[in-house]
């Protein structure tokens, strides 16, 4: 803050000002951060991808600022337009990926008071799936994120259109945990197989869930043990429903 006030001519004052954004947000000063990081994407002299952090930072203070309901929608609202900011003025930029899956984080959290930003959300979710600039990590994010999406929406449906969004939600997770067509990192490779393993518990497929959780314990061993309770469970009800007559 000191460098950018003192020299604000000097070629690192905008890096400055972005430092000085990222310090507030480690203290949960998001009010100030927000603040620094719009000064920033305001600078004439801001060069794009600089103004492009700049501008996602904001969307991601604005989204943790402490607020009533009806304030916490209006942020969330405003985040949404940032980062909608940035996927149709920066196309090309590799941070738009990562902006579409907050724009679908958003919309998700919206969807709460409004059911019709789950479709929202989907729409964001997918462009950041099929983006060419998409990193592994913001790719696979994104998937779980629709898987999520696709969850939710079941939970509104009648018994029929609910298990066909089920199964999508699950097909999603599947997708990252298996590394079926989505390059994955662990994390979210985890992140992605606890998922699934719920909806398939939920429509009591036992059999693949035992499984899924061997896969997923001989590709993750440093997670083994958050796997063994599922999959023991499993195994017992995938036997008894193997058994004559049930």
């Amino acid at each position: 803050k000191l460098l950018f006030q003192t020299w604000p001519q000097s070629d690192l004052a905008l890096e400055a000002l972005m430092m000085a954004g990222r310090a507030a947000m480690a203290w949960s000063a998001y009010g100030n951060a927000c603040e620094y990081f719009t000064n920033l994407a305001s600078q004439p002299n801001c060069p794009d991808d600089l103004r492009v952090q700049a501008l996602f930072a904001y969307g991601g203070a604005l989204m943790r600022l402490p607020a009533a309901a009806t304030n916490k929608l209006a942020n969330l609202e405003e985040a949404r337009r940032v980062f909608s900011r940035i996927a149709q003025l920066y196309p090309t930029n590799q941070q738009t990926a990562l902006a579409w899956g907050e724009l679908g984080n958003c919309s998700l959290q919206l969807a709460t008071e409004d059911v019709s930003y789950y479709l929202v959300a989907s729409n964001a979710y997918q462009q950041a799936i099929a983006s060419p600039f998409a990193s592994v990590a913001a790719r696979s994010q994104a998937t779980v994120g629709l898987g999520i999406t696709l969850e939710k929406m079941a939970e509104l449906k009648p018994a029929e259109e609910k298990t066909a969004l089920l199964i999508l939600a699950r097909d999603n997770y599947l997708d990252v945990a298996l590394e079926n067509g989505v390059a994955t990192d662990l994390f979210w490779q985890k992140e992605a197989g606890k998922k699934a393993l719920k909806v398939m518990e939920m429509l009591e497929d036992w059999c693949a869930v035992e499984k899924l959780c061997v896969q997923m314990q001989d590709w993750l061993p440093w997670a083994r043990a958050s796997f063994e309770a599922t999959r023991e469970r499993a195994r017992k009800l995938c036997s008894e429903k193997a058994k004559p007559g049930i």
